[in-house]
């Protein structure tokens, strides 16, 4: 059994067993490396279906006050 490197986000440290052969450390560095990049990319998407929802809910609290007004 092999220890990995700690990745961010994670609290202990990850092992994988050698049954397969030799692991090759860095690229499982750089692919973790990879996925953290990915996950801030999502951040930022993420603030656009915020303003997103902002406008939806006020644009039902509009309808709301508009059906009142009706009842």
């Amino acid at each position: 059994m092999v220890q990995l490197p700690r990745t961010s986000g994670r609290k202990d440290s990850e092992y994988m067993h050698l049954f397969s052969g030799e692991i090759d450390v860095e690229a499982l560095a750089a692919e973790a490396q990879n996925r953290t990049a990915s996950k801030a990319g999502n951040r930022s998407s993420n603030s656009g279906l915020e303003q997103r929802l902002s406008n939806l809910e006020a644009e039902v609290a509009t309808l709301k006050a508009q059906l009142q007004t009706l009842l």
